[in-house]
């Protein structure tokens, strides 16, 4: 019978694997709760509706989706803004605003497997919901870029935009939605070339207003650079407004610590789904090519769509395996979150003691494992060394006798006899 293989665009994580997500999980959640975030958690699966609402029909074949028992069509959550949005309608709606909260789990859908994605995926995200401040924004995206700061990674680029620069144009040019859409979502993609076509293409469009469109998606700045800019919009009410938010945005970032030398004002980002109206952003590693983006979020009304009443609300999702992967491929270090001690009883009137002084140790706080196949000391120490501890304990009849056990240093190698009721203060010298 063949070993039955994981379903393509999954992956197995291994205890190496793991314990590197655990530590930048933990940081993650710890930057959140830092700025006064809460966590919450949602089911894997929800009403298939959801999300058709939330992102359109063009969903659909990205679904991971089923009829139960009771033919309900239900789906694996591709996303975690539509569910914690369905919560906060729930559950939240009555709780002092702003409510502030984060999640971090998995999602799933079916697309092509290529680097950087994959069919079940992990998330880490936090919405604000109830104020549209800059200085509310500002906080959301200073959490976002600390975060990854606190994480490890390094030549990160916050890129950050305004929709309604755009917008006010479509605005004033009169512009249906649908076109507006068009138009939004090429940008989105990134497919120039067709966004090219399509804006020549605008009826609507005077010729002014379409090199005006060309000259604002073209359009990347430094802070530095700002002073010297020319804001030809500025005569377009919605656009100058827009433009004025996202330059206070960038002066409130100042204030909030985040590196000014890491900040572009980018007019091209479009977060192509209507429901996106204001401040976007997105965060690169540009040394990672094609898959440099670890971050993206921005302002939005989503509630409305769901039956409730609107409310401003400002995310970001970071996708954590992204992110791991780009932390690995700058060399960062990853804590150990192996044993620090491995304890040897040799011999039946060892082990009972063994166990004593190992359960004695996690008491206190140090990572300990026990030898639990009866081998003898040459074949435990050398599973010892595997395992990476800094230290074996040893305890065989002599030990017994004198109240000591052997503690055996597995970096420099040298040994040394302890008493066994200070033990445990001689692994607090080492921090062990």
């Amino acid at each position: 019978m063949s070993v039955i293989q994981k379903p393509r665009g999954t992956r197995d994580f291994l205890p190496e694997d793991m314990a590197k997500r655990r530590e930048i999980e933990e940081i993650l959640r710890g930057t959140a709760q830092f700025f006064g975030y809460s966590e919450i958690s949602t089911p894997a699966f929800e009403n298939a509706e959801l999300f058709i609402i939330k992102s359109g029909q063009e969903i659909v074949d990205q679904l991971y989706s089923f009829k139960d028992k009771s033919d309900r069509e239900l789906a694996l959550r591709p996303e975690l803004t539509a569910p914690t949005m369905r919560l906060y309608l729930a559950e939240m709606k009555s709780a002092p605003q702003p409510v502030k909260v984060y999640y971090f789990g998995n999602a799933f859908r079916y697309e092509r497997p290529q680097k950087g994605r994959f069919r079940e995926f992990w998330q880490f995200g936090l919405e604000l919901i109830g104020s549209d401040s800059v200085e509310a924004e500002a906080e959301v995206i200073t959490v976002a870029v600390k975060a990854l700061m606190y994480a490890g990674l390094k030549n990160l680029e916050l890129r950050i935009g305004h929709l309604g620069i755009l917008k006010g144009i479509f605005k004033e040019a009169g512009l249906p939605e649908t076109k507006q859409s068009t138009l939004m979502k090429l940008l989105d993609k990134g497919e120039t070339d067709d966004l090219y076509i399509e804006l020549d293409s605008v009826d609507e469009f005077s010729a002014e207003q379409r090199d005006l469109v060309k000259n604002i998606i073209n359009t990347k700045l430094k802070i530095a650079d700002l002073d010297s800019y020319k804001a030809e919009f500025t005569g377009i009410k919605e656009s100058a407004s827009a433009w004025e938010k996202l330059i206070e945005t960038t002066k409130i970032l100042n204030y909030f610590q985040v590196p000014q030398d890491s900040i572009i004002i980018d007019l091209n980002i479009a977060r192509g789904l209507e429901y996106y109206d204001g401040i976007v952003f997105e965060i690169d590693v540009p040394e990672l090519g094609a898959e440099k983006q670890v971050c993206g979020g921005g302002a939005y009304s989503l509630l409305e769509l769901f039956g409730g009443k609107p409310a401003p609300t400002i995310g970001f999702a970071i996708g954590f395996d992204r992110l791991i992967m780009a932390l690995e491929e700058q060399g960062r270090p990853f804590s150990s979150m192996k044993p620090s001690v491995f304890v040897i009883p040799v011999g039946k009137e060892a082990l009972s003691k063994g166990i004593e002084i190992a359960s004695d140790l996690r008491a206190t706080g140090i990572a300990t494992d026990l030898e639990l196949k009866g081998r003898g000391p040459s074949k435990s120490l050398k599973f010892a060394a595997n395992l990476g501890v800094k230290f074996a304990v040893i305890i065989g009849e002599s030990e017994l006798a004198e109240n000591n056990v052997t503690v055996k240093n597995m970096e420099s190698g040298d040994q040394e006899k302890v008493k066994i009721q200070e033990l445990i203060e001689h692994f607090k010298k080492f921090k062990a």
